[in-house]
């Protein structure tokens, strides 16, 4: 070797010696083909009190019961470490030293080892043959892609919080919680029990689930390295459907929403175990407005449009995928092949972990698209839409239908664009827009008390032809043409809305007090003649 190329040499040795040591490799076992980001991962667990709320309270006249604890998990960013990397186990040891929370922590630790073990090997773990114990130690043993307690990386990422379905486990999709937090997100779970502590298990209490997702959002709020502005919230079964009804909350601040396999789509929402979440979901209805991404499987030959009239104003996604079953969108049972696979033909068992791997990585693009603004997220749900590149996949894209306005927005609108915009705009979303308080009728009143009678009575006569069997637009009409001074036309709309009184919902005495007073009206301009 010349001088010059052992001066070079030593000078790629000195490099590689004060670089940061490479990150651990992620474990087959549980990534499958998934490729990890340009963060290393932090995983860190505590507990949260929830003292408005109560939990487990022993019965005594004067004991104070103990308040409801919130189990926190967040997998996040992490600065590059040689710190060894957890093994699977230790996200099933979840301990507290807090003697009001030690006991639920006992109990939650044996719950989610046990509902790990049924997911993965079929059986509680003192039913295990010896073979069995031997793979689901083979899991156990496993090294996940995280480092406990890792020093956070520099930034702010957005934050994505999960509920796992009414079975499920706060770590039942770690693969993809270690797979975001590797590319820029922080990712919360948590436990979501029953109240009364009766059993571990989630149960389907929407309130619940809707309070301790609220917990978790706090949570994030305080940490240094999250942007909780930029939030997502995904779920898999009950926790989908969770996720979904919590961002049409009015207050909800959710910009994206991710749907593991909400069984919705396998019968549709009109099924009587749906019955809370619909009422929820009309009594919320237009409200959504994060993007929503839905997975199905294709052998349920999903009903996507059954939540239609729900997520009609926000762009979505539509995700029919083959080869999974309900627990296949979960990395416990992504994971199954490989650890079972006398139960798994080759064929099969790679066809489950290569559709696992692509609804991970289309809930990354998804989340890159939505949460970050990014292009390449973009381009590659276009990619998937078009089929390029896909088998056993099929992506689908419904723009967002254009949301009616409220009445003050209506008001303003007819003000900057005139009479006939305004109505072209009712008639665009006549299905959707508020008659009432907040829509047509609200924007006429703020347009009367604003001196503009011409504007209003043109608008509500226009609506009047929009809606002609309402009986709110023509007692409307009634009063801006007799406040105007058409006191003809205002008799001809209130014996309009008298005649409407009989189509209209709501219950006899209401539609009884409605007629009584629109009678009233028509006596007092009919004494004109």
């Amino acid at each position: 070797m010349n001088r010059s190329a052992f001066a070079r040499a030593v000078g790629v040795f000195a490099l590689i010696a004060l670089a940061p040591a490479p990150l651990f490799a992620q474990e087959p076992l549980l990534w499958g083909g998934l490729k990890p980001g340009p963060h290393a991962v932090g995983y860190r667990t505590l507990y949260q009190l929830d003292h408005t709320r109560r939990y487990d309270p022993e019965y005594s006249v004067d004991a104070m019961p103990a308040p409801r604890p919130i189990l926190v998990c967040v997998w996040y960013p992490a600065k590059a470490t040689t710190a060894k990397p957890m093994a699977y186990r230790e996200y099933l040891d979840i301990p507290s030293d807090d003697p009001q929370v030690a006991p639920f922590a006992k109990r939650l630790a044996a719950h989610v080892r046990e509902v790990v073990c049924e997911e993965t090997m079929g059986k509680k773990p003192d039913k295990l043959t010896a073979g069995e114990s031997t793979a689901f130690e083979q899991l156990l043993s496993a090294k996940t892609f995280a480092v406990k307690d890792a020093a956070a990386a520099d930034g702010k990422f957005p934050v994505v919080l999960y509920h796992p379905g009414l079975g499920g486990t706060h770590d039942d999709d770690s693969v993809l919680f270690e797979y975001l937090a590797s590319r820029g997100y922080v990712v919360i779970s948590s436990a979501y029990p029953m109240a009364d502590a009766n059993k571990m298990n989630i149960n389907w209490d929407l309130a619940r689930s809707f309070r301790d997702l609220e917990v978790l959002a706090r949570y994030a709020a305080g940490l240094s390295f999250a942007d909780p502005d930029r939030l997502g919230v995904m779920g898999q079964s009950y926790g989908a459907q969770a996720a979904l009804a919590w961002a049409t909350e009015p207050s909800s601040s959710v910009g994206a929403v991710v749907s593991l396999d909400s069984t919705v789509e396998n019968v549709g929402i009109d099924y009587p175990g749906f019955a809370k979440l619909k009422a929820h979901f009309d009594t919320n209805r237009g409200n959504l407005r994060a993007a929503v991404l839905r997975f199905a499987s294709r052998e349920n030959k999903p009903k996507f449009d059954t939540l239609e009239p729900y997520l009609k104003f926000t762009p979505r996604y539509e995700a029919t995928v083959g080869s999974l079953t309900h627990n296949d969108y979960i990395s416990q049972g992504a994971v199954r092949p490989a650890l079972r696979p006398e139960k798994w033909p080759d064929a099969k068992g790679k066809a489950v972990r290569v559709n696992y791997d692509r609804v991970c990585e289309h809930t990354l693009q998804f989340f890159d698209a939505t949460l970050k603004g990014k292009a390449e997220g973009q381009q590659f749900l276009e990619k998937s839409v078009r089929g390029d590149g896909l088998e056993d996949f099929k992506l689908v894209f419904c723009p967002a239908a254009t949301p009616p306005p409220t009445a003050r927005q209506l008001a303003p609108y007819l003000r900057k664009h005139g009479v006939e915009k305004a109505v072209e705009l009712v008639r665009s979303c006549r299905d959707d827009i508020e008659v009432g308080g907040d829509g047509i009728v609200g924007a006429v009143q703020l347009l009367m008390d604003d001196g503009r009678m011409s504007d209003a009575v043109a608008l509500i006569t226009r609506s009047a032809e929009i809606f002609p069997k309402s009986m709110a637009i023509h007692s409307w009409l009634g009063q801006a043409l007799a406040r105007s001074g058409d006191r003809p036309g205002a008799l001809a709309a209130y014996r309009k809305a008298l005649d409407a009184v009989a189509g209209e919902t709501a219950d006899e005495p209401t539609k009884a007090r409605w007629k009584k007073d629109l009678e009233a009206k028509v006596k007092e301009f009919s004494s004109d003649k």
